[in-house]
């Protein structure tokens, strides 16, 4: 590379005599010296620039030697002369010298004149090819520029021509799609049409399921179902809710345990992420429904169920939340018994069988395929189509079989209640009313208003709600039917409050508002009619009742769950066990079960007088439960201890109705119905079946007993549990 120099060096010349001029004296060239620009050109520019300065040093030299030459023959001819003429050789080589003094003084001179004439030329030439270079690249770079815009031009060009390509066939596949999804929408509606079980022209019926997941009542009409499912598919907006109640803290609790509680929340996860499978799930659980803990995975797996996917559901907040809502709806309609059914909104009172429950949803349809061999009736109640008519079949359950229909007498009702009754409840009861007497022009009285004081002083009313209807009930289709239930008034037929349950006193105090309701100046629990109110007793520690129905399948099984209970109390706990009856004006008794049940109660309360110790009665009870339904009871009484006769002769006389008699008064002042209901402590209710709920809720107002600790059994076997 060429050194770098400043340009000041390239002016600090040292002139000599052209005759001592050596090579290295010639100064590098002025175009040597450049700027950081001029250093990065091409080698070969830089050595054309040195083969001209090495002419110019050439011709510097060949100057020289004519120098030389001429200087050697005047220094001949001089010595030649000297001999002659010493004066004159003197004064020639005075003029001599001066002449080549002169001389060299002037080459010097042009030799200076030259180099920089040279190095002008240099310099503008290096400057020319500097310029030429520069507008070589901008060229280079405006031609390389513009094919570059030209091949992006072409790729844009490419692009939209491609896109617009794009654009044409999506469009034509999309009119393709269209036409094809046109194409199946048109052979689906034919489908549809022809093939059972689709839903589409057949219209829509709507079939609700309030169940118990372990209720072997509630298991039998959903085996019954899920054929009749199949059959009608999407015809059927089907839906399955659960019975049960939640606590304050956030736990469930229900009438066959712990177990039935996990199953309830299984089967809605179930029926979230499944709704096309999940009656499978379910009708394989009903083979063994007493065992879901250990089956349930089982009956999963073999319906394609993921078992990981539904415990994620089970053991977060998603299934509790499922449940709690379930449990909403079915306290919406006031659910209690399993099943309850409503078809279409109205309560389903209809055979429980497929056929009973495919001819019920056939009713509510339009000429659906699966519905042309049923018979079109097997009893009048399945004669519902003709609203405010009232239904018979003619010749029930043959293929012959058809519903006739008459016009039913129109029927005006009061129902007489009271706002500050809160469990005045008339929802039920009406359903029934409705159902029976379709034409039924219904108006409700408040007894707070002149006009409700005045029905009830005028019919001599005791307990609200009252129903009372027109003499025109006697004229309806099926008045007959009820005709036990009514109590004859001048102008009106009003139910009995014994059958309809209606138990509030309005002239009574209410415990539980802070006014005097009647009029004594005590308030609340200070007035002895609030005594037995749960809201009123006095709290007993380490007590526990148990109220039930002797033959009520749910009952036994209650009864049977104390056997773990006392064994782990131990002493601990003061059990008693109330029954649930009514006793008519004349001294006998109604029971849900009949007069056997009646007879049953009173058995077990004479055994409970004379065999108290250490509970010695419940061994009886424990043996009669094996096989309640028996009248041969007398072996479970002498295999256990006791004297048959004795119990016989208290049962079958007075005494047993007096035991019976005092006995039921508790449950009917708590206004208790269901079996089992169970109380602690002498006011706090809870339900259940199984030993480890009746401890929880019993260590819950009793905490720090021995064996509050202790797990019990959760699960009530059997394939004799009933729900009512």
């Amino acid at each position: 590379m060429v050194e770098k120099r400043n340009k000041k060096d390239d002016f600090d010349f040292e002139f000599k005599d052209v005759d001592e001029l050596e090579d290295e004296d010639i100064e590098t060239p002025l175009d040597e010296v450049t700027d950081e620009s001029d250093s990065e050109e091409p080698i070969e520019e830089e050595a054309v620039e040195e083969s001209e300065e090495d002419q110019a040093e050439k011709e510097t030299k060949e100057e020289s030697k004519e120098e030389e030459t001429e200087k050697s023959e005047e220094e001949e001819k001089e010595d030649e002369s000297e001999d002659e003429e010493e004066p004159e050789e003197e004064e020639k080589k005075q003029k001599k010298e001066r002449k080549e003094e002169y001389k060299k003084e002037k080459k010097h001179e042009e030799k200076k004149e030259y180099k920089k004439e040279h190095k002008m030329e240099n310099k503008q030439e290096k400057s020319e090819k500097k310029e030429f270079k520069h507008n070589f690249k901008h060229k280079h770079k405006e031609e390389k520029h513009r094919k570059h815009e030209e091949k992006n031009n072409k790729k844009e060009e490419k692009k939209k021509s491609y896109k617009i390509k794009i654009k044409k066939k999506t469009f034509y596949r999309a009119l393709w799609a269209i036409g094809i999804i046109i194409l199946l929408i048109a052979v689906i509606a034919l489908v549809v049409k022809f093939k059972p079980g689709i839903g589409g022209n057949y219209g829509k019926a709507k079939l609700d399921f309030y169940i118990m997941s372990q209720c072997p009542y509630g298991t039998q009409v959903e085996d019954a179902i899920g054929p009749v499912l199949d059959k009608l598919g999407n015809s059927v907006d089907f839906s399955i809710n659960f019975i049960a109640s939640e606590n304050a803290d956030g736990t469930f609790q229900s009438l066959h345990g712990q177990n039935e509680v996990n199953e309830d929340i299984r089967q809605l996860c179930i029926i979230k992420y499944y709704p096309d499978t999940y009656m499978k799930y379910i009708l394989c659980q009903n083979k063994d429904a007493t065992n879901v803990e250990t089956n349930w995975q089982s009956c999963a797996s073999s319906n394609g169920i993921d078992t990981a996917k539904i415990k994620a559901c089970f053991d977060g907040t998603e299934g509790k939340a499922l449940l709690s809502e379930s449990i909403k709806k079915s306290t919406a309609i006031k659910a209690s018994g399993s099943p309850t059914m409503y078809l279409n909104d109205q309560l389903y009172s209809g055979g429980r069988d497929s056929t009973s429950f495919q001819r019920a949803l056939c009713m509510k349809l339009s000429n659906h395929p699966a519905c042309k061999d049923i018979p079109q009736c097997a009893a009048d109640s399945d004669c519902t189509a003709e609203a405010g008519k009232i239904g018979k079949c003619e010749s029930p359950n043959t293929k012959d079989a058809k519903c006739s229909y008459v016009d039913d007498a129109r029927v005006n009702l009061i129902v007489l209640t009271d706002k500050r009754c809160t469990e005045c409840d008339t929802d039920s009861v009406m359903q029934i009313n409705n159902q029976y007497f379709p034409n039924l022009v219904t108006k409700y009285v408040d007894y707070n208003t002149t006009e409700g004081k005045q029905l009830y002083q005028k019919y001599g009313l005791t307990y609200l709600p009252a129903y009372m209807f027109d003499n025109n009930i006697n004229k309806t289709a099926r008045y007959a039917q009820l005709a036990q239930f009514f109590d004859k008034k001048t102008d009106s037929y009003i139910l009995r409050a014994d059958a309809v349950g209606s138990t509030f006193d309005p002239n009574g105090e209410i415990c539980t508002n802070n006014i005097d309701d009647n009029g004594d100046s005590l308030i609340d629990c200070a007035d002895p009619k609030c005594k037995e109110t749960t809201e009123c007793r006095p709290e007993i520690k380490k007590k526990l009742d148990l109220f039930i129905m002797s033959q009520c399948p749910y009952g036994t099984k209650a009864l049977d769950s104390m056997k773990e209970v006392l064994s782990t109390f131990n002493g601990s706990v003061t059990f008693n066990v109330n029954y649930i009856a009514s006793e008519n004006a004349d001294g006998t008794f109604q029971s849900l079960h009949g007069q056997n049940e009646v007879n049953e109660d009173m058995r077990e309360l004479c055994a409970m007088k004379y065999y108290p110790t250490k509970y010695k009665y419940m061994d009886y009870i424990w043996c009669r439960n094996k096989d309640i339904s028996s009248t041969e009871w007398e072996s479970c009484a002498t295999s256990n201890g006791m004297d048959a006769a004795k119990i016989k002769a208290c049962a079958e006389g007075t005494e047993g109705k007096a035991l019976l008699s005092n006995n039921i008064k508790l449950a009917n002042s708590l206004s208790i119905g269901a079996s089992p209901t169970w109380m602690t402590n002498n006011r706090y209710q809870f339900s259940g079946l199984d030993a480890n709920t009746i401890k929880t809720n019993y260590c819950q107002y009793n905490a720090g007993l021995k064996g509050c600790e202790k797990t019990l059994n959760s699960t009530v076997t059997g394939s004799n549990i009933t729900c009512g």
